[in-house]
């Protein structure tokens, strides 16, 4: 029996005073060295704590699945074995309670610690399951994983199949107005997720449901009562069956479907927003057997950011307002609450009687594939249409509305500034002399651009004049220049408004304006000399473009862009060389540095690919203002003094993927899913991916990028008006055609 024992042991037999007795099965001694037993205790406790703290991680998130509240059981559990884990405070039981913070919880890690279990539980048999299974919350725990299998955490979101599979059924009940009942069963073949589900009734959300019950599809059934029981008391439902279901038709359904939501650990509580990726991610809240959620449709469609969706989870679960200002760290230990995210799958309709449309962030899936010269033209005439959609009454003189929200189905402010006008109406002169596209579109931009500067010459009481600063009156005096043909003279109201702009810029104090303002007025300045030619306004134009080159280093311009570009062009002859183009070169590769590529992008920023990070901001994900510096690389471009022949199929390889991001920020019919007025929405450029705001300025950019675009891939008869204030000339056919046109153009308006 020694020899057995020494086999499995590893001991040799010891006799002496140095010794001491144990009893192995059976109650057989044998003598063991007390070093050794002492050794073997130490490691049996070591090895007891590692199972205990992967065991945790795996059973708190098992637990958050079947909606058990998981983060006190675990920590009840732990609380005796984990040394390095501080009492932070007292449990609903009155005991103390112990956080753990465990960063390695991950659904990667938890999927990949069964190996380690098996062998520490081998090396350490009796003692190590005979310690575990005093755990009794533990054991519950894990038989619950045992005998209820559901989704765990690496299987992630449902699949497509069974997505579509719920959406039908869920559509079904729609379409009955009827919630299902408890009783019925037919849910059980549905996945078992997270689910939230919204009705939508002539733009209007009527019903929202959200539920993380646990079960095969019973958070679906939950979630779609909850909806259709909301919908049924804000819809008038007739009673006769055919107009009933003309009604039920009516309905709009969008279907979240969610992943596991993932426990966030204490120490990554404080800077939780910067880890979510808007539209993407949704947050959860658990305090106790109350779990609250936000689902990112939800979030995209009330324009709640991750930072305020954090806020009013919190302020849900617990009851309490004041606790959706308080820091999440705090509010976790002070009241016990868990904090988790999650993905979802999107489905939904674009309208009444359409079939379902997988979303990403609220939009169509992402595509990799290049657009065609005709896509790029249907692009253009997308968002050259919404902004002409913003025209006002003719009788009101007020030219167009200014940023259009389209969740509240209303302009803020209600007539645009003179900046955003002017910008616009620029904008569209630019469009209306493209070639391609539709001609009604053109024609009608051409007409419009007109009537903005008809209509800014003309200050009606509480209006801002468009002299009213100097970049007002700058930008006004360039759009001005451009909307209007070369010979044609001048409305009286018009000329009157051009001649006290330009005084104005001349007045400017430029050591009271910022970068970007002198950027502005500059080029004001610089189109207005290439205009008149005169020495005098050549001088002061110069004197503002160099100083501004001079005072900004290379790295830093791109925050004048593309003002300051625009300028330098309209100053230079049209056949010399730029003074600047060295360090608008080192500008432009430092833009493309920060673009984002297909591999940078990932599985959350598929659709953000082209656009261009800005690091010094608050927030540097990719915004509406990437266009600014997309439109310095699209007007350089285009300009064979700062494109050679041979870095132009680089630039333009570049330049294509900072149109997919524009498009990608234009709304198209997926995302109008979510808009109160869908067919005034379309086409319309958001301030983000996540903000919905479509201001005229976002517009206005992507149409100039466009139309350079335009003038390097497609046969261009007449290169109209340019962004560097210059006049339109006749061109031949080709892309180096188009290029040599748009330089010798000057690139856009000359009188």
């Amino acid at each position: 029996m020694k020899g057995t024992v020494q086999g499995v042991m590893g001991c040799k037999p010891v006799c002496g005073p140095e010794s001491t007795i144990a009893t192995l099965g059976g109650g057989v001694p044998y003598p063991v060295q007390k070093e050794d037993l002492q050794q073997r205790a130490r490691k049996l406790n070591a090895a007891s704590i590692a199972i205990r703290r992967r065991l945790s991680d795996m059973v708190r998130s098992a637990l958050s699945i079947f909606g058990c509240p998981s983060h006190i059981h675990v920590q009840w559990a732990c609380q005796a074995t984990m040394p390095d884990a501080s009492t932070r405070f007292q449990s609903p039981r009155g005991g103390q309670v112990r956080e753990l913070s465990i960063p390695e919880s991950t659904p990667l890690c938890m999927g990949n610690t069964h190996r380690q279990h098996h062998s520490l539980l081998q090396r350490n048999r009796g003692g190590a399951w005979s310690l575990l299974f005093r755990d009794r919350f533990v054991v519950l725990g894990l038989a619950a994983v045992l005998l209820f299998p559901g989704r765990s955490v690496a299987q992630g979101i449902p699949e497509p199949a069974e997505a579509m599979a719920a959406f039908n059924k869920v559509r079904a009940w729609v379409d009955a107005i009827s919630a299902p009942p408890d009783s019925d069963m037919s849910h059980a073949a549905l996945p078992d997720c997270p689910a939230s589900v919204t009705i939508r009734y002539a733009g209007r959300i009527v019903g929202r449901g959200v539920s993380f019950a646990p079960g095969r599809g019973v958070a679906i059934r939950e979630a779609s009562a909850r909806a259709i029981r909301e919908a049924s008391g804000r819809v008038p439902i007739p009673v006769d069956p055919d107009l009933r279901r003309e009604v039920a038709r009516s309905l709009v359904l969008s279907l979240e479907l969610a992943s596991p939501p993932v426990p966030v650990a204490p120490d990554a509580l404080k800077e939780l927003y910067l880890t979510l990726s808007p539209g993407i991610h949704g947050v959860a809240a658990r305090m106790g057997d109350r779990v609250e959620g936000l689902f990112p449709g939800t979030m995209l469609a009330t324009g709640t950011e991750p930072r305020g969706a954090i806020g009013a989870v919190a302020a849900a679960v617990t009851g309490s307002p004041e606790n959706a200002i308080r820091d999440p760290s705090q509010v976790r230990r002070d009241l016990g609450v868990s904090f988790m995210t999650f993905r979802t799958t999107h489905l939904a309709q674009t309208g009444a009687g359409a079939s379902p449309h997988f979303l990403y962030r609220g939009s169509g899936l992402p595509t990799a594939s290049p657009p065609t010269v005709q896509d790029l033209e249907s692009l253009t005439d997308q968002i050259v249409s919404n902004l002409l959609a913003r025209e006002t009454e003719p009788g009101e003189r007020a030219g167009i509305a200014g940023t259009y929200l389209p969740l509240q189905d209303r302009y803020e402010p209600a007539v645009g500034s003179p900046i955003e006008q002017a910008l616009v109406a620029f904008a569209l002169a630019r469009s209306a002399h493209r070639h391609g596209g539709e001609k009604d579109v053109r024609e009608h931009a051409a007409r419009l651009a007109r009537r903005i500067i008809e209509d800014l010459a003309f200050v009606g009481p509480e209006e801002i004049a468009p002299d009213a600063s100097p970049t007002s009156a700058a930008i006004v005096s360039i759009a001005t220049r451009a909307a209007f043909d070369a010979a044609e003279v001048l409305p009286d109201d018009v000329a009157t408004m051009l001649r006290s702009c330009d005084r104005r810029m001349e007045e400017a104090e430029v050591g009271s304006l910022s970068g970007p303002e002198r950027s502005f007025l500059a080029w004001g300045m610089s189109v207005r000399a290439r205009w008149s030619g005169s020495p005098e306004h050549v001088t002061m134009a110069t004197k503002l473009v160099r100083e501004a080159f001079l005072s900004t280093p290379a790295p830093m311009l791109v925050g004048q862009m593309p003002w300051l570009l625009w300028a330098e062009q309209a100053l230079a002859p049209r056949d010399g060389p730029i003074p600047a183009s060295e360090s608008l070169r080192q500008m432009r590769a430092i833009i493309w540095t920060h673009q984002i590529r297909p591999e940078d992008g990932g599985d959350d920023g598929a659709d953000m690919v082209g656009g261009i990070l800005f690091t010094g901001a608050s927030n540097p994900l990719p915004t509406a203002q990437s266009l600014r510096a997309i439109a310095a690389a699209s007007s350089m471009m285009v300009d064979p003094r700062l494109t050679p022949a041979e870095d132009l199929p680089r630039e333009l390889a570049r330049l294509l993927g900072g149109v997919r991001f524009i498009g990608s920020l234009t709304a198209d019919e997926a995302t109008c899913h979510m808009y109160a007025s869908p067919e005034r929405a379309h086409g319309g450029v958001r301030a983000s991916l996540w903000d919905q705001r479509m201001p005229p300025e976002s517009g206005a950019l992507a149409i100039l990028i466009l139309c350079d675009l335009l003038d390097v891939v497609s046969p261009s008869p007449r290169a109209g008006p340019n962004a560097h204030g210059i006049g339109s000339v006749e061109a031949e056919t080709g892309i180096e055609s188009g290029r040599e046109a748009t330089a010798e153009s000057g690139v856009h308006g000359e009188r």
